[in-house]
Parts: structure tokens; sequence; C-alpha cells
């Protein structure tokens, strides 16, 4: 998994994991891909269309947002 980092720092292409407990190492429920302040790219569930949406309120709670880094 990346770097964990506050919301402020996020940038294109970060991701967004919500997890069941806050526990984001194991148990992860969803999964987006931060575009810009406020906005994701996600797909709510199985079989739905990927799309753009609001962060805050698209899957309840706020996510741990996480940066990739190497190896």
């Amino acid at each position: 998994m990346g770097k964990h980092f506050p919301r402020a720092e996020a940038q294109a292409g970060d991701l967004l994991f919500w997890a069941e407990g806050g526990d984001c190492v194991n148990d992860v429920a969803h999964v987006g891909i931060f575009m810009k302040p406020g906005t994701m790219v996600n797909a709510a569930h199985t079989g739905t269309p990927v799309r753009e949406q609001d962060i805050w309120t698209s899957s309840g709670g706020s996510p741990s947002m996480t940066k990739q880094t190497a190896g």
C-alpha cells in the first residue's frame, strides 16, 4: 500500500480507500480515484458504470487517502 497523507495534499490519480471499521490495511470496502478537490471517479457497486462523483458523501464517511509508492 502507499503512504497516507492529508486531504489537502491530494492530487489527481491518488487512491481513496474506505474501510469497514477504519482499518485501511485489512478491511478495505471501497476504492475511488481522486480527480480534483471534492471529486473522484469510481463505480458505486459491482455492475454499475464508472462515473465522476462527490467524494465526501458518496460512500459514507471520509476516505483514507494514499499516494502510490515505488517498491
